[in-house]
């Protein structure tokens, strides 16, 4: 599956909130670098965006994935609104 070319598999990468058209998932943005202080100094880059062609899976854990729903404004709207998404 990682030969595919419909497929991009990115090592330290950290998504931060997916984005929208409408309903739609379209793509993310993330920041990508080395997080582990061992490995080149912990250095990273700044925020990132990639846009999907198709669609965005999202498999972040059962903790995680709700997590990040509720960082890119899916959710319940008075708990959003509570956290100033």
């Amino acid at each position: 599956a990682i030969d595919r070319e419909n497929l991009t598999v990115m090592c330290y990468a950290h998504v931060m909130q997916v984005t929208f058209q409408g309903n739609r998932a379209t793509g993310v943005v993330f920041k990508a670098g080395n997080f582990d202080k061992g490995k080149l100094g912990g250095r990273s880059v700044g925020s990132q965006f990639v846009r999907a062609k198709r669609e965005v899976v999202l498999s972040a854990g059962s903790f995680a994935t709700p997590q990040l729903l509720m960082l890119s404004g899916v959710g319940p709207r008075e708990h959003l609104e509570s956290k100033g998404i």
